[in-house]
């Protein structure tokens, strides 16, 4: 038991940390986009995750896990947002002001800010923390699949799964201490 929470704790840990060091060094920015992917592709993951979390409260389970997911989905979109919003005004802070982009971004964040607060009433911080850097890391990279149409290096998805894994045992050994 102890021995899984602290094996789910360094991968999480190990991944997050090699995804942002390789992630920093080869940004690349595409220069352009279609709102209507961008908008199709968030308001599936929204209903989605808006699914995920009715289904949580009605069969009162993995509210931890679901809601961190949501929370960390949510930071991501708004993330994505606020990169779209630069894109779409040619690399203008001023420019990026007039489109929709940040205010969307902002709106996220507030939701998470809030989705947060209901996985740590409901679920432990165990498996809300790791499940909201999970989906804040998973959810550009979904986003930028979609909208973008680039596809991840092997080295990036093996660390993403590292992180899963990370995840799925630091949430199954909080499970199995509440059931002894």
């Amino acid at each position: 038991m102890k021995r899984q929470l602290t094996i789910g704790i360094v991968l999480v840990i190990v991944g997050t940390s090699l995804l942002g060091y390789l992630g920093a060094g080869r940004e690349t920015v595409s220069h352009g986009f279609i709102d209507k992917e961008l908008i199709r592709a968030v308001l599936l993951l929204v209903i989605l995750l808006g699914c995920a979390c009715v289904a949580a409260f009605k069969f009162r389970c993995m509210h931890g896990i679901t809601f961190g997911v949501t929370a960390g989905s949510c930071i991501g979109v708004g993330l994505f947002l606020g990169d779209a919003a630069l894109v779409r005004a040619g690399g203008s802070f001023t420019g990026q002001l007039a489109n929709p982009y940040p205010y969307v971004a902002i709106a996220f964040a507030i939701i998470a800010v809030v989705v947060t607060q209901i996985g740590f009433i409901r679920g432990r911080a165990l498996e809300v923390v790791p499940a909201v850097n999970s989906a804040t890391i998973w959810t550009p990279l979904y986003l930028e699949i979609i909208i973008y149409r680039t596809y991840p290096e092997i080295i990036t998805l093996s660390l993403i799964g590292t992180v899963f894994v990370g995840v799925f045992l630091l949430s199954t050994g909080t499970v199995s201490k509440v059931s002894a």
